[in-house]
């Protein structure tokens, strides 16, 4: 069976949100003197790692099934639309991920006929 191009497309474009996301955290770091700035790093390393794992996912035999992986990037979306309204993300920024996230979504959805890509 041949792997899909969305199968590649949606792994590196999780991979390109983890990287940013990381990115994003970087840049945000204001010093260790402020005192919120543990949970900032914590929100933006959760969304990377997450990414990460979906980026995994996409691979042949990967850990999880096609409804992890649709789950998986419904939790990103929330944790990113949660971090905008309590301001940890900037706007854009969570705009950027959450578009990210629906394009990986879509790629599993356009994937659905080459389960043996997402495990049993």
């Amino acid at each position: 069976m041949q792997r899909t191009k969305s199968l590649t497309f949606g792994a590196v474009i999780a991979a390109l949100a983890g990287a940013i996301t990381i990115g994003l955290m970087a840049a945000q770091f204001t010093g260790i003197d402020s005192s919120d700035v543990l949970g900032v790093c914590c929100v933006y390393l959760v969304v990377a790692v997450l990414f990460f794992a979906l980026a995994g996912g996409f691979k042949e035999n990967g850990q999880w099934s096609i409804s992890m992986m649709e789950f998986m990037c419904f939790v990103v979306i929330a944790i990113v639309l949660f971090a905008a309204i309590t301001e940890i993300f900037n706007v854009f920024a969570a705009i950027a991920l959450i578009a990210m996230a629906a394009v990986v979504l879509i790629s599993v959805l356009v994937s659905l006929k080459s389960e043996t890509y997402f495990g049993a």
